[in-house]
């Protein structure tokens, strides 16, 4: 919710934008558009939705924004190569951030393949770069929740990128994740997440995207949903 603005994800894989203003009892148009759908893939329309959060002034003028993107594996390499996408899927515990090659926010990480790359840093300008940066890699196999985890804590806890202004009472920093909830390697993800909130004060928000999430990978987003947002096992606080 920003601005007016409300997105809500639904059943067929689509993002739905309504403006929260325009709710009325005698007449309803608060549905603006949709984002995804049936017509195109999950990813497809997952960067139609980030085009359209990255495109709307009314976001990008009160925040900084970068992106990365990340499935499984640390190599780069063919899908059963070492550190590739199904050692690290299954049972390797793999690296995916070994720190940043520029002068940050230029650049991008030093570990940057198929696998995970953060390829725009958080900063003023970072959402002019994230068009592009969309469509540098596609999907590759695998989903290891130690990818946007360790990506996440070692950047922003990385003195070279020096994100976190401890000097700032008011400054609100987030990690968004976007994905199907079928990450692999539960608890060592969230003990990375908890640490990045309790001790960094830095928040993780998760959007299950997509048609056909239940059972354990919903349940995946349920715990992350609190683990980086809050305390309270249930959520409310």
């Amino acid at each position: 919710v920003s601005s007016g603005k409300i997105w809500v994800t639904d059943l067929k894989g689509s993002v739905q934008e309504f403006n929260e203003n325009n709710f009325e009892d005698s007449t309803d148009t608060s549905w603006q558009k949709e984002y995804g759908g049936a017509k195109v893939t999950r990813y497809e329309g997952a960067k139609q939705a980030i085009l359209a959060v990255v495109s709307d002034s009314s976001l990008t003028s009160g925040a900084n924004f970068g992106y990365g993107h990340w499935n499984s594996g640390e190599s780069g390499g063919a899908k059963k190569s070492t550190a590739g996408g199904w050692q690290c899927h299954k049972w390797r515990t793999c690296t995916y951030y070994n720190g940043w090659n520029g002068d940050h926010p230029e650049g991008r990480s030093t570990l940057c393949n198929s696998d995970s790359c953060l390829l725009v840093g958080v900063s003023p300008e970072g959402y002019t770069r994230i068009p592009a940066a969309l469509e540098t890699y596609g999907l590759a196999w695998g989903t290891d929740g130690n990818a946007f985890s360790d990506m996440a804590l070692k950047y922003y806890t990385d003195e070279k990128v020096g994100i976190i202004d401890e000097n700032l009472t008011c400054q609100l920093s987030y990690v968004i994740v976007i994905g199907d909830g079928a990450w692999m390697h539960r608890s060592a993800t969230e003990a990375k997440i908890e640490t990045l909130r309790k001790i960094h004060k830095v928040k993780t928000l998760v959007v299950a995207y997509g048609g056909g999430i239940k059972g354990g990978h919903m349940t995946n987003f349920n715990r992350m949903a609190r683990i980086g947002s809050c305390d309270d096992a249930t959520g409310k606080g």
